[in-house]
């Protein structure tokens, strides 16, 4: 990993702490979480592993980075296939 990359072991206090995993399990219907495989930040076993504890829809951008300026991402079209979604289902 690069000197930039969050070690799972570093992120786990902050993002994997079971109260912030169970608030956002109480507090939401779906979960989906949208990563890349190429996240300089973090590693696609955290990514991973936080979709899993998060029990969230696992959405793969190839090749997305971080999703900022520099990953050149304009739009995810799977983000916005999402939000239709629920926006016309709003009981599903």
């Amino acid at each position: 990993t690069s000197p930039n990359t969050l070690s799972l072991h570093d992120a786990l206090p902050i993002y994997l702490s079971k109260d912030i995993l169970q608030n956002v399990q109480n507090y939401t219907k779906k979960r989906y979480a949208i990563y890349s495989n190429d996240d300089p930040i973090s590693s696609i076993n955290f990514l991973e592993e936080y979709a899993n504890n998060l029990h969230a829809k696992k959405i793969m951008i190839p090749k997305g980075g971080h999703f900022g300026p520099k990953s050149n991402i304009k739009r995810i079209k799977e983000l916005e296939e999402i939000i239709l979604f629920r926006k016309n289902n709003k009981n599903n």
